[in-house]
């Protein structure tokens, strides 16, 4: 089981607040890649999330404010 938990503003340097999203899992399979501007590599992998995050709280964490 894996589960998703985000924050709103990474640089708040005082709160640091986690919200918990729900559990998600994997999609498709996962791909190699290189990171921008370097030479690093990667893999890149998609989630889903098993309940979609209401509108509401959807605005809450895209808002800059």
């Amino acid at each position: 089981q894996m589960h998703l938990f985000v924050r709103k503003n990474k640089e708040d340097k005082i709160s640091k607040e986690f919200y918990y999203l729900g559990q998600i899992q994997t999609i498709g399979e996962p791909i190699e890649d290189i990171m921008d501007n370097t030479t690093a590599s990667v893999v890149k992998i998609q989630y889903q999330l098993e309940t979609p995050v209401r509108e509401d709280l959807y605005k809450f964490f895209v808002n800059e404010e």
